[in-house]
C-alpha cells in the first residue's frame, strides 16, 4: 500500500523490472533504435489510464519501448 502511494504501477512494477534487466542483460543495442509507443485497449478502473481521441480503441494503457529497429527486440519497456 506504501508503494501505491508513489508508483502507480505498483502491483506489476517488480515483473517490469525484471523483464527490463533480463532483456538488457541479453542483448546489447545497435545503432539503429527507436522508441514505440502504442495504447493498449483497456477499460477497466485504472489510476494511470490514458483517454487518447484520435485513437481507435479511445482508453487504455500507455505503452513505451525501446526498440531495436532491425531485430523488433524491446530493450526497455515503460508503462506511462
Amino acid at each position: 500500500n506504501e508503494r501505491k502511494k508513489t508508483d502507480p504501477i505498483a502491483a506489476i512494477s517488480d515483473l517490469l523490472d525484471t523483464f527490463n534487466r533480463n532483456s538488457q542483460d541479453a542483448y546489447a543495442l545497435k545503432a539503429n533504435t527507436t522508441i514505440d509507443e502504442m495504447l493498449v485497449a483497456f477499460r477497466e478502473h485504472c489510476a494511470f489510464k490514458m483517454y487518447m481521441p484520435s485513437n481507435p480503441s479511445k482508453h487504455g494503457l500507455k505503452v513505451q519501448c525501446l526498440v531495436d529497429v532491425r531485430t523488433c527486440y524491446v530493450y526497455y519497456l515503460y508503462i506511462q
